[in-house]
Parts: C-alpha cells; structure tokens; sequence
C-alpha cells in the first residue's frame, strides 16, 4: 500500500516541530496554561542539533508507547476486546477531546487494577477503529511522525491486485480519519483526507461509499463534494444510494444525475411497476415471504422484474434468501443492470449463509461480472491479509470472510459425484440407530471445534429444527433431550428417525462440500471412537476391496467360534437348572428365562467378538505406521538383495568384472542397485501422479493430505534405498560419491520420510521422485565408459539421451512442479511448519543441483561430439 505520508504533502511529520508540537494543541480556557510562544529563531549552525534532538524524543516516546517491558500507562482504552495502554498526560497534551475526557475523572472509565479503563465503541458510538488504525493514530500523537499503514491490516488478498485502492487500503485510511476527525487532530485529518481525494478517482464505485460516509460525518465538504460527484457519474442503482447514504446526500446525487442526463435520453419508467417493485422490497425488509408471495400472485410483476434475489441478497436475513430461493421461481443466476449476479451481491456482503444458500440452488460461481471479476475474486479484493491468514484456535470462530473465500473456491474446483453420499455415512451401518448415532457424534464434535462453520451448516440444512439440537440448549441434568412416547409405532418411530437421518446427512455433506478441511480434522478425530470405516475407505478402490474382504472373513470367523462357544454355555445352562430346587430358584432356571438371559449374553458377547476383530483389523492390518516401518526394512532387504543379483549377473556374463578393482565392483554393484531402485520409484511415481485415483481431481479433499496403504509403503522402500545407499557412501567416503551426493540423498530421504510418516505433501514428492528416471542413463554411462567403450556409438546414443532425460526429468519438471506449488499455496499453507518448509527448500535445492550437473552433461557432450567430428 502507498504510504500515508506523501512527499508531496506540504505537512511534514518527520521534521517540522511546529506542527508536532503546536498545530494540534489547544489554548487552555480561564489562562490556566499559557499559550505556547512560538519557537525561537535558532541558528543555522544549530538546526541540525534540533532536528537530531526533536528526532530522539520522537524515537524515545515512541518506546514509551510500544516497549512493554516497563509499563508506565495509567489507562487503557479497549480496542476489539484487547486493551491498548495510553498516558493520559501525553494525550491531553494533543488532543481536546482527551483532555476534556480525562478531566472527568471516573466518568465513563471504569477502573482495572487501578488503571482507568475505556472501551472504544464508547468513545466513538456509531463508527468503527480498529486496533491497527488506533495504534498508528497513537503513534502519530507520541512522535509525530505518520507510520506507513501495516501491511496485513492495508492490502486485500487478491494476488492480481496492485493494492492501490482495493478495500483493506481504503478501510484502513477512513479509519484513521474517522479516528482523527473524533479526537480533534487537524493536521492529521487534512493529510488523510488528501489521501482518500486520490482513493476516490481510483476505487471502485462500491469501495467509494465508506469515503463518503467518513466524510459526511466528519464535516469534509471537499472530500464529500468529490465523493458525491463520482457516485453521480456511476451506475449505482437507486437502492444502494436508499440503503447507503444520509438522505440529504442521496437527494444531492440523483438531482446530479437529473441535471447531467439529456432530456431527451431519460428513460420513461412505469410509475406502477416501480410502485409494486419497492412494495415486494418492503415485504422483504419486513422478512414477510408470505407477503411476497401474495404481491406477486396478485401482479404481473416477478422476482426476476424486481431483482428480488439480489435485494434479499445484499440486505436481508439469510433465512429469508433460503425462503426466497425454496419458492423457486427466481433465477439464481440472473445479472442486474451492473452485470452483477446475486451470488457477485453475496460476495459483497460477504455472509456465508446467504453465499451457501445460492450455491445450493445452483448459482454458479464461475460467472463474471462486465469488468470480468468472479465471486471469489470479489470477496478476495474485500477481505485484508490479516482477516485472511489470522489463524483461529480449535474451538473459535473463523473470520467470516476467510469461510466466504474458502466456500467459494471450494465451489469453483469442485466436480460433483454421484457417490458422494456414500462418504457420509458409515460402512457397515445398515441399521438406523446406528447410522443416526454417528451422524449426530459427528456433527456435535462439529459444534464444539468448528462452530461458526457447523452452525452455518446446520442452518442450511435446517438441522436445527430436529429433536436431538433443539434441546441442546437445555441443561444437561434432565434426564433426556427428547420424552420417550411409548404409544408410538414403529413405523412412525422410523420415519421420525428417519428424518433426522436425512437431515443430518444434509448437514455432513454441506460440511464436506464447503469446508473439507474441516471434515478431514473430524475424520481423523472419529477414527479412534467409531468401528474401522474411515480405515476401509482408505487407499484406492482394490485397496478397499481386499481390506473389506479380509475384514469380512474376519468377522465371519469370530462368529462361528461364538457360535460354538454359546452351544456349549447353552447345554451346561440347561443342565445346571435342573439342580435347583427353590420357588424362586426354578423361575430364574426356566427354559424360556434361560434363553432369554443367553439371548441377551450372546448380543453383549457376540458385540465383543466384533469389536475384538475390528481392533486387530485397525491395529496390525490396516495400521499406516506399521505399513511405514516394515516398508523400510523391506526396502533396505530388497536393495541389498539388488546389490548381490547385479554381483552374480556381472561375474557370470561380464568377463572384464573379475579384472576391476575392488572399490570398482562395489561401485558396480552399488550402480546396480541405484538402477533398479530408479526404475522401481519412476515406475510408480507416474503410475500414482497421473494414473491413480489417490490425487484425482474427482475425488473430494485437500489433494496435500492423501495417502494410501500403497502410497506409504512405495515411499517406504525408497526411504530403504537411501538409508543403504549413504551407509555404503559414508563407510567408503569418498570413492562412491562427495559431498554433492551426501547433501542429495540427505534432502531426498528427509523429504520422503516426512511425507511417508505424516501423509502431507505425497503429490509433490512423487512428482520430485520422477526426477530418478535419469539415473539408469547414468548409471549405464558409467558401465560404458569403465568396460572401455567410451568411443562406441552406444556411448554417443546415451549422451544425447541422457541429455534430453535430464533437461526433461530434472529441469522441466521441475519448474512445473514450481508452478503447481503456486497454483495450491492456500492448501500448503495449511501444513504443518516443517513440511512446510520441506515443500520450498527441497525442491529448490534439487533444482539447483540439478542445473549444475546440467551443465556438465552438457560440458560433456559437446566434447564428445567435438571428439567424433
């Protein structure tokens, strides 16, 4: 953002002692302090002394305000529920309105732990300043210097936009007028007010309307004279100038728009039609859709006629959009006279429930307005870096325009499947108390960590209206959240059940569609609570067939040893019962009691067997960190047997391997296995990159966090080959390779361990592990040249192909690979520091390492077709 203090201003903050000192203060009434004389003339040869002078106690007052190591405030003012220290002494110094404030001692402060303290919205009813815009207006009144606005708190997050005047820039500089306007600083007002008369020219139309509001209520008739004449210049309709601005102010914009406009180039607008257009708008302001309706079935007016979704849109409850869209007979896609649609309206107002609600009927998110901006890069260029990246503790609430951007970028990359459903509700849960009783775990462990997107969620899917969430708000001592009727049947039971079923289900696949990272922290969370359905839908689709398979054999094995075991429970039941020979006694041993009491026992304990299976099935065939341990021992046992195949191989057909060296063969064998280890990773690098379903675009999820069964133990055997590779390089350091090999396999089995052993980032590594394609080419460059045939023409074939492979695997793919981190860099974001970090600097090092031995392939090449010609 530019900053606040233009060279071009004729205030200056930074040198001129007048104004820091002098401008801003007032004469004391009743000659209670006398009137500041003006400066004495000083010498030239003192000039730069004051200047140095007043610049230090510029810098140490500002170490008053900022160092909290020594805290000297004797007041606090609240700004968004954080208290900001101030010294009432310095403040009354600058400022009237302080020192009319603080002259009232203990009126409208209250004290806290002997501090006086305020609240903001109090000092300032009716307008908005942040905690950021305060602390520069504090800055400017302790040094009076003007700070560069913060960056997180001054620029939107919209990578296309050059952070001029978008929203967060302007929203930061009316604050800070509005806050000097309020506590009476002139100079500081004049200043801003200059910056926003350039913010004006620039803006959009939309981003204008809080410039004229500051300025209406400021008293700024320049700055409100230029608003006005730009919003009459514009196409804002009617009902935005109604909604927006003082009444005066609307009347002075349409009277300029009349004066402007040709007589003969007025429009003739129906005085009827209009009349029946602002009535539907009055039943909506009202949230009165049976009011609406009514209106329309007795005109021939329409929704679309009124831009009654774009009304209700832009200004009323999200409920009454949800009734609106449900009477179905408004397009959701419909463009204004601006070409905005209501979703483009939504994106504006920047409410996810009115957002959800149009998505859900069918507005489409790709759809742009005539500047070309979507709803996503609408809501982007409103949205401030610090709203944006601000990272929310479990259990709070996220900023309400991060849900906006998440939901909609969401929306843009999604591809509906037809077997969503399936993901919401649990394998094996054919029964309904079954099936309810996850979905209700499910979406109360929703409240309780994401509660501003669960509750957006449930109010879509109207599942605040079911019987288990109406109560919730009742105490948890009553005995139950909903009176048992023991008259009702079961058909009427299971309907009831059934439509919290539905409802519920509505709610899961809501939360999946828009907020998938949050479903993926529940998934992970009800893995430990729930039977194994998350871990049998885990992996690709034969993966899951052979995990069910196996967990069904399991099952059925349990059950036929229960079965056996209740036989005999039953038989010795029986006989026991005979033996007894009292009253009560002979009740307790009845057949038919004792068949119930089995009955019962059987239930429990065949339970138990299940849950007995399902724990081995979690815990020994379908558990990843076994998967990853046993892949590497298996990849260390497979290169080693790799390294002896090649050693017999080249004794029995290479009769010049008996001649070489013996740090020669070892280098021959270790070639060997690098080979076999390259071809093996390319191999399924590709086949999981770009054949695979794990990173499909089809399939729902944050692509950074798959991984399978399959995944995890590929990885594993490739973590086995570094691991013995550099054994073999350190033991024989440095004949198998210097420092450039060590630092490679060091990056590369760091790298490959992490994402193995966290399941993040497993795209990108495989996409790094394609790179291994060159090392056979390599490998067998080596083999020509130490067998003697370096002037054979197979030597000349593998240098240009080796060239091509590289420049390919190593250099291309690389710089794609660079280009699809920026493309997903809101997903990695969300990973955790150190992978984080691994995704730029491994790959960046490689790259390097890579352009090196480039160029010395290409050294060598050239050399070995100078030699040929």
């Amino acid at each position: 953002m530019p900053n606040l203090t233009e060279p071009s201003s004729s205030v200056s903050f930074a040198s001129s002692s007048y104004l820091s000192n002098g401008s801003s203060a007032y004469h004391a009434p009743g000659g209670t302090a006398p009137s500041p004389s003006p400066p004495p003339a000083a010498p030239e040869g003192g000039t730069n002394l004051e200047v140095l002078s007043l610049s230090k106690l510029s810098s140490n007052l500002e170490r008053l305000l900022l160092d909290t190591e020594f805290d000297c405030t004797d007041a606090e003012i609240v700004v968004e529920g954080a208290p900001v220290g101030i010294h009432r002494c310095i403040l009354t110094a600058r400022s009237r309105f302080f020192r009319d404030l603080f002259s009232r001692e203990g009126i409208g402060g209250n004290r806290q732990e002997g501090k006086l303290r305020y609240v903001m919205n109090e000092l300032v009813p009716g307008g908005r300043i942040g905690r950021e815009a305060f602390m520069v207006f504090l800055s400017y009144l302790y040094t009076g210097k003007l700070r560069a606005a913060p960056q997180d708190a001054s620029i939107c997050v919209d990578r296309f936009c050059a952070h001029d005047a978008c929203r967060p820039a302007i929203g930061f500089a009316v604050e800070l007028l509005y806050a000097s306007s309020v506590f009476q600083i002139a100079e500081l007002v004049s200043l801003l007010q200059r910056r926003l008369l350039n913010f004006v020219d620039k803006a959009m139309v939309e981003d204008v309307i809080p410039i004229l509001q500051v300025a209406s209520h400021s008293k700024l008739n320049q700055l409100l004279s230029h608003c006005v004449q730009r919003v009459g210049r514009s196409d804002l309709d009617d009902i935005a100038l109604e909604k927006e601005f003082p009444q005066e102010v609307a009347e002075e914009i349409r009277l300029l728009r009349r004066e402007s406009q040709p007589k003969e180039s007025t429009a003739t607008v129906d005085p009827m039609q209009e009349k029946r257009i602002k009535r539907i708008h009055r039943a909506l302001d009202s949230d009165d859709v049976e009011l609406v309706k009514l209106l329309l079935s007795e005109s021939v007016v329409t929704l679309d006629d009124a831009y009654a979704l774009h009304y209700a849109a832009a200004y009323c409850d999200s409920k009454v959009v949800t009734e609106l869209l449900d009477l179905g007979s408004a397009n959701v896609n419909l463009k204004n006279d601006r070409g905005y649609t209501p979703l483009h309206v939504a994106a504006m107002r920047r409410e996810p429930a009115v957002i959800v609600s149009l998505l859900t009927k069918g507005a489409s998110a790709l759809e742009t307005t005539a500047d070309g901006q979507n709803a996503v890069r609408i809501c982007r260029r409103l949205t401030s870096a610090k709203d944006y990246f601000t990272r929310t503790e479990q259990g709070q609430e996220s900023n309400k325009n991060k849900i906006c951007i998440d939901i909609l970028e969401r929306e843009m990359m999604r591809n509906p499947m037809a077997a969503e459903d399936s993901a919401t509700s649990p394998l094996l849960a054919d029964d309904l108390h079954m099936k309810l009783l996850y979905l209700e775990n499910r979406v109360a462990f929703a409240r309780l960590f994401f509660p501003a997107e669960a509750k957006l969620a449930m109010e879509i899917a109207h599942a605040n209206t079911t019987s288990e969430f109406t109560g919730i708000a009742k105490s948890r001592s009553s005995s139950n959240l909903r009176d048992v009727d023991l008259n009702e049947t079961p058909v009427v039971r299971n309907k009831r059940l059934r439509s919290r079923v539905d409802t519920l289900s509505k709610t899961v696949e809501l939360g999946r569609r828009y907020f998938p990272h949050c479903s993926q922290v529940l998934d992970k969370f009800l893995e430990d609570d729930l039977p194994d359905v998350f871990y049998l839908q885990k992996g690709t689709p034969d993966e899951q067939k052979i995990k069910k398979l196996r967990f069904c054999e399991l099952k059925e094995d349990v059950r036929k040893a229960f079965s056996k075991d209740m036989a005999g429970s039953l038989l010795s039941g029986l006989s026991s019962s005979s033996s007894s020979s009292s009253p009560k006694s002979e009740e307790k041993h009845h057949p038919i009691y004792v068949i119930m009491q089995v009955s019962k026992t059987q239930v429990m304990a065949e339970k138990s067997y299940i849950y007995q299976a399902e724990w081995l099935v979690r815990n020994y065939l379908l558990a990843d960190h076994l998967v990853a341990c046993t892949s590497v021992l298996v990849g260390i046992y497979l290169w080693k047997m790799a390294y002896d195949v090649t050693h017999t191989i080249s004794s029995l057909y290479y009769k010049g391997y008996a001649s070489l060296t013996k740090i020669q063969r070892i280098e021959w064998n270790n070639r060997g296995m690098s080979s076999a280890h390259a071809i093996f990773i390319t191999v399924t690098s590709v086949y999981s990159v770009f054949f695979s379903d794990l990173f499909s675009d089809h399939i729902e999820g944050l692509v950074i966090f798959r991984s399978s069964s399959l995944s995890i133990f590929t990885l594993g055997v490739s973590v086995g080959y570094f691991v013995s590779d550099l054994a073999m390089i350190f033991w024989l350091y440095p004949s198998l390779g210097g420092i450039e090999y060590v630092l490679h396999h060091l990056l590369s089995a760091t790298a490959v361990s992490y994402t193995m052993l966290s399941g993040e980032g497993q795209l990108y590594t495989y996409m790094v592990l394609i790179s291994e394609a060159t090392t056979p080419g390599i490998n067998l460059r080596w083999f020509l040249d130490t067998a003697g045939m370096k002037k054979s023409s197979a030597y000349l074939v593998n240098g240009v192909m080796m060239f091509i492979a590289w420049l390919v695997a190593r250099i291309l793919l690389f710089i794609y690979l660079f280009y699809y981190i920026y493309l997903y860099y809101d997903q990695i974001r969300q990973m955790h520091t150190f992978g984080y970090l691994l995704t730029f600097l491994v790959p960046a090092a490689l790259f390097i390492m890579n352009i090196m031995w480039f160029t010395k392939i290409l050294r060598g090449l050239r050399k070995t077709l100078a030699k040929r010609q």
